[in-house]
């Protein structure tokens, strides 16, 4: 069978569905779809080839480095054979999206991010004000991005941006 150009011939005794008798000397058989990864496809994840080569998906995880977030496999399979696979959507954020916040990733990921922020404070440069590092109302600013410096309070946070007055520097 070829499955995402993979080519793996396996065969189980009384099943001939799997593509028949291999009459070439020169295709190497393995007793399992593991040992077949493993031996013939060890660039692939071993559970990822595994998993293409039955047609099933795997209740993992994996980083679309183009989107910015964690994919579940089962609900969107990757195409991509070279991708890491991980355990966990936290996993998936910090190792394989590590220049965004794990908040930042969850969201884009489609997860619930509520109280997952800091609750510290940051300059939005594009309002130029203060917002909190949170979802919700003002004084909420939104998830902060991975370069934004926080701030423990919202003087500290005012004074980097001095020149707006103290009652307008926070969001309302």
């Amino acid at each position: 069978m070829n499955i995402n150009n993979i080519s793996i011939v396996v065969m189980h005794s009384g099943d001939r569905s799997c593509g028949g008798i291999v009459k070439e000397a020169w295709i190497v058989l393995h007793d399992t779809i593991e040992d077949c990864c493993t031996h013939e496809y060890d660039w692939i994840d071993n559970e990822l080839c595994a998993a293409r080569s039955t047609h099933s998906t795997l209740n993992k995880y994996w980083a679309d480095k183009t989107n910015g977030k964690c994919e579940d496999d089962s609900v969107n399979p990757t195409t991509d054979l070279s991708a890491v696979i991980y355990e966990s959507i936290e996993s998936c954020c910090s190792e394989g999206l590590s220049w965004l916040t794990e908040a930042e990733c969850l969201s884009a990921s489609g997860m619930d991010t509520t109280g997952l922020g800091t609750y510290k404070y940051y300059v939005d440069f594009e309002s130029v004000r203060c917002g909190q590092d949170c979802e919700g109302p003002a004084p909420c600013g939104g998830l902060t991005k991975q370069w934004n410096i926080l701030y423990g309070t919202e003087d500290e946070c005012c004074e980097q941006i001095w020149w707006i007055a103290k009652r307008d520097c926070v969001k309302k």
